[in-house]
């Protein structure tokens, strides 16, 4: 309930559709717990220099899906979540799932998300 909340509060600042919202609540309810996650990527692997990488994170059982959630989104976004998946891998050790969370997405947004394996959970 806490990481539900949180999210909501993320939604809330994006002005993200209330559609939106409640597929974030199904999805949530689906996979449970979301956590979030700061790493320091000092080898500069997601953005070219080192910095603190966030993300949240839903473990169930043995999958980990790495959640990201924004008002909208662009194919830099879909790019840097597979980056940030790629670096999770590296860490941890574990392929995560990875998801957006999104009001609009582009096309070529999608299509990028498509062919990296993304979920992307939009307002129709």
């Amino acid at each position: 309930f806490k990481g539900l909340c949180a999210l909501h509060r993320r939604l809330g600042r994006g002005r993200i559709k209330k559609r939106c919202f409640w597929n974030v609540v199904i999805f949530v309810e689906k996979e449970v717990h979301v956590d979030r996650e700061l790493y320091v990527d000092r080898g500069g692997f997601v953005y070219g220099r080192e910095a603190i990488v966030e993300a949240d994170l839903v473990v169930k059982d043995d999958k980990h899906i790495l959640l990201e959630v924004k008002a909208s989104i662009d194919r830099s976004d879909v790019a840097e979540l597979h980056r940030i998946g790629q670096l999770y891998e590296k860490v941890v050790g574990v392929k995560p799932k990875l998801v957006l969370i999104t009001s609009h997405a582009g096309e070529r947004a999608l299509e990028l998300a498509r062919s990296m394996n993304i979920e992307i959970y939009t307002s129709p």
